[in-house]
């Protein structure tokens, strides 16, 4: 039996007084050189025990509080200070301005903007098909604002005219899932008819999935050509 001379613990094996003696009776486990030196030859080393964990100080896009984070890979780190920031979508008037100045000083959110993919991933399939068949004069995904107070994306727009066009699939016409909230959708497409016949805009809406492309291409020319510049609803259903 080993036994340490400082708190009278036995031991069975030398090592293990050895260990005990060296990390229980000292306050400070390493030097701050030894310390240091150690993180370098973990980081240099890519130690698998470790991996290459990042210590870095951020602050909370929720409540605006530093706080420091550990992490190994970026897309694995913490990005708010505390759970309750985490579970809430809701920002400060202080954080929407901060995230708000970081947008419009990045060049790549600038540079992109207004460009006809942008939303892609957004709209269906026959929606991207006819916007690319209509050609370079129409542009997707306009957001405007309607009489109503309601604001909404118009799936594609001329840029010279005042014309919008709604390529409109099931979820106008039936309630798809028990989830669809087949009214609102309806309350929607007719605060849009209002709001067209009140402003002189020519509003054409196609069913993408009754009709061809061609039949939508050859609806969507005649009624702009035929169009005498007031608020006027026309439908392909």
């Amino acid at each position: 039996m080993y036994k340490c001379e400082e708190c009278s613990l036995s031991f069975k094996k030398w090592q293990q007084k050895a260990n005990h003696v060296r990390w229980k009776h000292k306050k400070d486990k390493f030097t701050a050189a030894g310390k240091k030196s150690l993180v370098e030859s973990i980081y240099r080393n890519n130690d698998k025990r470790y991996g290459r964990q990042i210590i870095e100080t951020v602050d909370c896009p929720k409540c605006g509080s530093p706080f420091k984070r550990k992490y190994r890979r970026i897309e694995k780190a913490k990005k708010f200070c505390s759970r309750s920031c985490a579970n809430t979508r809701k920002h400060s008037k202080k954080t929407k301005e901060k995230l708000s100045k970081a947008c419009w000083n990045n060049p790549e959110f600038t540079k992109n903007m207004g460009k006809p993919n942008n939303n892609k991933r957004f709209s269906s399939k026959a929606e991207r098909k006819l916007a690319e068949t209509l050609g370079d004069k129409f542009r997707r995904h306009h957001q405007v604002v309607l009489d109503s107070g309601r604001r909404i994306d118009v799936d594609i727009v001329q840029r010279e005219k005042d014309v919008w066009i709604e390529s409109d699939g099931p979820y106008h016409f039936m309630k798809v899932h028990k989830n669809h909230n087949f009214d609102k959708s309806k309350l929607r497409d007719k605060e849009q008819n209002s709001h067209c016949l009140n402003n002189g805009i020519l509003l054409i809406r196609v069913d993408n999935v009754k009709f061809s492309i061609q039949d939508q291409i050859h609806f969507i020319k005649e009624a702009i050509s035929r169009w005498d510049g007031t608020g006027y609803v026309a439908r392909l259903y």
